[in-house]
């Protein structure tokens, strides 16, 4: 099985996700599920089909990869995470209007960051708008 460095898979997490803002889904999920299989440890890839799954409004697989890239990330060190993945679950979660498990998802967010993380204030703004 071939390895890949991880400037290697920077370069093609990049591409990937450039193919998603520029709408090439099908050509996107192809690259990020075969990341996936690659390295398998890396929250990125299931974060990216998660987001191509939301785009597609495939909203229950955009949960399960959102939901697994979400379990990879919270095993990294602290100074590694940006709670991208939790903060586009709780987003989703609103989306559905599933309001319960979003307010539980940005509860986490800011019960584990410190006030003056991004994800933080991102948590606490959208928690407020969830609550009206």
């Amino acid at each position: 099985m071939t390895t890949m460095n991880h400037e290697e898979l920077f370069a093609l997490e990049h591409i990937g996700y450039t193919l998603i803002q520029h709408d090439k889904l099908s050509d996107a999920q192809k690259l990020f599920a075969g990341l996936s299989l690659l390295s398998n440890a890396s929250w990125y890839s299931h974060y990216a089909l998660g987001l191509i799954a939301k785009k597609q409004r495939n909203y229950p697989q955009a949960i399960a990869h959102l939901q697994h890239a979400q379990k990879l990330h919270h095993q990294l060190p602290s100074h590694e995470k940006n709670y991208q993945p939790d903060l586009a679950l709780a987003k989703l979660f609103i989306l559905t209007n599933n309001l319960a498990n979003s307010r539980q998802t940005l509860s986490s967010i800011i019960q584990h960051t410190s006030s003056d993380h991004a994800a933080n204030s991102t948590a606490r703004a959208l928690l407020k708008a969830v609550q009206k």
